[in-house]
């Protein structure tokens, strides 16, 4: 029933919406060892933190999404409490997922596997250790697909965890930006993916929102004909060797313009966005905010920790954000840097996620 009425709400967008978010993304942490070269995280990170399991429970038990994201401006699995959040999150019916690096050393994946974690997002940008290092900025290629093999491992192992849950599980989805420095390895990437036993491969253009100064070093000059013909060669790489990956979604679908606002020419399909309606991020200090997309932005619209889900979901500033979407402009400025999904790429995730 909720996802009946998050559904009408997409499609008639509302101001007031009266089903709470079916899905959350809540940030665990904001600490992260790596230095990544796309990443927001040294710019607009003061001073890191975690969330709290107790803190992490109060803003879940008010809202009991049906679906959650562990995710945000740091290294998940660096929060000690991640596997207790899942865990939680699990046995009170959410599905979770949520998107590591797996570059750290000492992860219990045991623990991991074993937490009914639904989807495990693994970011590894490159097919070999020198692109690895020049992306994330410490050499932890060979350590990143060591903990690969070993969750893969884990998940075909019959033993006694395997009676508790399903042993397929977490589903395995290698994330990869599309920049510069990989741009000619996406083939490469797809048959390392194979290799390592993974599920499937999900392929997005990098974002240059919040750290527009990087552009040059990020896409180089890479022309929009050029990303696509290196995404339709891994497409055919993947479709003769049996690796699932998102590519003909994307060039099919949206990748077109979303690599045309990466290279300046801007969105014209603001009115797409529906996340307001169905979703919300809340950051490691309980702050809620429109979207992923203003994770490091000052735009707060309330505190779960200091008020109930019920005082912010349609408060004045939630309604008017809706209704500048409603209007077709944009609510920020750095929307301009964002192409929306959709309803039908929303279902199209939802099948790759489930199939």
């Amino acid at each position: 029933m909720r996802y009946i009425q998050s559904g009408m709400a997409v499609l008639f967008k509302p101001l007031k919406v009266w089903a709470l978010p079916v899905h959350l993304i809540i940030e665990p942490t904001t600490f992260c060892p790596l230095k990544c070269r796309m990443c927001k995280r040294e710019k607009y990170v003061a001073s890191p933190s975690h969330m709290s399991f107790e803190g992490f429970k109060r803003i879940f038990d008010q809202i009991r999404p049906l679906r959650l994201t562990l995710s945000g401006l740091g290294e998940s699995l660096v929060n000690p409490a991640l596997v207790d959040m899942i865990s939680y999150a699990n046995k009170n019916g959410a599905q979770v997922s949520t998107t590591s690096s797996l570059a750290l050393s000492g992860i219990n994946m045991e623990q991991l596997v074993v937490s009914g974690l639904k989807r495990l997002k693994v970011s590894l940008d490159a097919a070999d250790a020198q692109t690895y290092q020049h992306i994330r900025g410490l050499d932890l290629f060979d350590r990143v697909v060591d903990n690969i093999r070993t969750i893969v491992a884990l998940k075909q192992k019959k033993n006694t965890f395997a009676a508790r849950m399903d042993s397929s599980l977490p589903y395995l989805c290698l994330q990869v930006v599309i920049q510069s420095k990989n741009v000619f390895q996406l083939s490469q990437i797809v048959e390392l993916a194979h290799d390592l036993g993974v599920n499937t491969v999900s392929f997005r253009p990098v974002g240059l929102a919040g750290i527009e100064e990087k552009r040059d070093e990020l896409i180089a000059g890479l022309t929009t004909d050029e990303v696509i013909c290196q995404m339709k060669k891994a497409r055919d790489t993947a479709k003769k060797i049996g690796m699932k990956t998102n590519l003909n979604d994307l060039l099919t679908g949206t990748f077109h313009k979303t690599w045309d606002v990466v290279c300046n020419k801007g969105n014209q399909n603001i009115q797409d966005c529906s996340f307001p309606w169905f979703s919300m991020y809340i950051t490691v200090d309980g702050e809620v905010k429109p979207c992923c997309m203003f994770s490091y932005l000052d735009a707060k619209f309330g505190n779960l920790w200091q008020e109930d889900i019920h005082a912010i979901w349609n408060n004045a500033k939630y309604q008017g954000f809706r209704q500048v979407l409603k209007n077709g402009k944009y609510p920020d400025v750095r929307c301009q840097g964002c192409v929306p999904e959709n309803m039908f790429d929303l279902a199209a995730a939802l099948r790759r996620i489930t199939t």
